[in-house]
């Protein structure tokens, strides 16, 4: 229900407030990705910068995965993946 959202505010049973940010970019306005329904964002030191995640095209669901990019950035995974999830949203055809 939040995977797919920028931010979210909520609150404990106990009435506690939190604010969550989303780190994936793909959600979030300036690396937005059309169809985006979520994904899991991933770092370590020998693994890199890595994001799983998943986007809607004509009821189809496209999967994502991008593991150790080639540079030390933040983003680059998110850049990565938003590159291969576009390619298959405009060129993958279903029978």
């Amino acid at each position: 229900e939040f995977i797919n959202l920028p931010a979210k505010d909520i609150s404990s049973e106990g009435g506690v407030s939190y604010h969550l940010d989303n780190s994936n970019r793909l959600v979030k306005d300036d690396m937005y990705l059309n169809g985006i329904i979520g994904g899991k964002t991933g770092f370590t030191p020998l693994a890199g910068h890595n994001l799983v995640a998943a986007a809607n095209k004509d009821n189809h669901i496209l999967i994502g995965v991008v593991i150790n990019t080639f540079w030390d950035d933040n983003s680059a995974s998110a850049i990565e993946i938003k590159k291969l999830l576009e390619w298959g949203q405009a060129n993958l055809v279903y029978n």
